[in-house]
């Protein structure tokens, strides 16, 4: 290690943090709305749903804790801590008004499903913070492996924002069916019951935990159906989003679409259960599995009839298919009847503000002695749990939802994703490493 290079670096440094944010050291951020969420429903009011907006972030100072280069003196490490982070936010409660004409085919569209709708939130609440815990963990394995696995996890990336569009979209078949839908066991035999997303949830949560053991696995015939049935509603969202897009080229669903057919043509080479070391295992060894990305896309009625199509994946595409089209036909029949758009009443809106748990910043520099410079590797955000801050209230309803909103960690691990990724946005850090490659400069000049 060049130990003078290392003074040097530790004698510039101060002076390249002061300042590189703001003028006291601190930061402000805004984070994307969230919401609508439906949390409660009301005999009399309907859905009460749940909007947080606007969120920000505010951070009172970033102080310098230490500096670490590695052995071979080219890579070092600057840990920064976070001080007096919180988080204001408005919320909103609303009511869905509709005319009472129009509830007749809302109330057929709850039956087509076969489910009540007000146990969405119940199907899918699980231990929600441990599961996004062992997913950040995977996720950074697979960033720190092969290729494949980094290339697949900068298609999760890339793909975030229009899934969260389709999600949020009152037309996507996806958003409505994936907390709700229920996939037989055995196709044979009905007494043997049926899983839901939360199942498959909760066994590649259990196979994540034990990656080795061979009788925690994933990918039996009841799980690789309900997957590729909801991998189907989404590419045919996907599909519905290409055509009403009206934004600037390229065509953002493009991609995602280019992606779900490349993901699901590896993941059908593997028709087997399997333990989640042998799915890693088998993304750093399959390194043919590339996006092709093209303007042009079949439907998925033409996808479940590609020829050499595994039964079970054309199985679950074509019931994914039959379910859209009846989703949308509904959809259709029920806006018919509307003599007016529904509309969201406000029941109430509120302000609340979270202090977050001390945070800290990871940022990993690489020095090029050719060029005499450092550039910005990567930004690694370490933020601590977040604890609500809910306010109790006297009405009725509004005390309902904040008793589910208490309820749902979801919700509150949203935030803290949110906040991760709002601190470590690159262009953010764009000034710091100009200020550090200004500061070296004028520190060998002056030697």
């Amino acid at each position: 290690m060049d130990k003078l290079r290392e003074q040097r670096l530790r004698n510039v440094w101060p002076s390249v943090l002061e300042g590189a944010f703001d003028h006291n050291g601190g930061l402000a951020r805004d984070l994307p709305k969230l919401g609508p969420i439906h949390v409660h429903r009301d005999r009399e009011d309907g859905f009460l749903s749940f909007i947080l907006d606007p969120i920000r972030l505010y951070v009172q100072a970033v102080r310098s804790d230490r500096i670490d280069w590695d052995a071979d003196g080219t890579q070092f490490t600057a840990t920064l801590e976070v001080e007096g982070a919180i988080l204001s936010m408005d919320y909103a409660i609303t009511r869905e008004v509709k005319p009472v004409h129009a509830m007749g085919s809302a109330d057929s569209m709850v039956r087509l499903f076969g489910v009540d709708a007000a146990l969405t939130m119940d199907t899918v609440r699980s231990d929600t913070e441990g599961n996004l815990d062992l997913a950040r963990e995977y996720k950074s394995k697979l960033q720190a492996g092969s290729d494949q696995g980094k290339a697949l996890v900068g298609w999760f990336d890339d793909d975030n924002d229009i899934i969260n569009e389709i999600l949020r979209s009152k037309k996507s078949a996806f958003a409505a069916l994936w907390p709700r839908k229920t996939t037989l066991i055995d196709l044979t035999d009905p007494g043997k019951g049926s899983i839901n997303t939360k199942d498959c949830m909760n066994a590649t949560s259990a196979a994540a935990q034990n990656p080795d053991d061979p009788d925690k696995k994933v990918g039996d015939d009841a799980y690789r159906r309900h997957s590729f049935y909801m991998e189907g509603l989404l590419y045919n969202d996907a599909l519905l989003g290409k055509a009403a897009y009206k934004g600037p080229a390229p065509n953002p669903y493009d991609q995602l679409m280019a992606h779900i057919r490349s993901f699901a043509a590896s993941t059908q080479q593997f028709p087997e259960p399997m333990t989640v070391q042998s799915v890693m295992s088998a993304v750093d060894e399959n390194e043919g599995v590339q996006a092709e990305m093209t303007s042009s896309f079949p439907s998925l009625l033409e996808l479940s009839e590609t020829p050499g199509l595994p039964a079970l994946v054309r199985e679950a595409y074509a019931e994914a298919h039959a379910d859209a089209q009846r989703f949308h036909a509904e959809m259709e029949r029920g806006s018919s009847l509307l003599v007016q758009e529904s509309m969201q009443a406000v029941v109430t809106r509120e302000h609340t503000t979270w202090d977050l748990d001390p945070l800290s910043l990871e940022l990993k520099f690489a020095y090029s002695e050719g060029l005499d410079a450092f550039m910005l590797l990567g930004i690694t955000a370490r933020v601590a749990k977040l604890h609500s801050q809910w306010k109790d209230a006297a009405d009725e309803r509004v005390h309902a939802v904040i008793g589910q909103l208490r309820q749902m960690s979801f919700v509150v691990e949203l935030l803290r994703e949110r906040t991760r990724a709002s601190l470590t946005e690159r262009k953010l850090y764009d000034l710091l490493e100009r200020r550090l490659n200004e500061a070296w400069r004028q520190s060998g000049n002056s030697e």
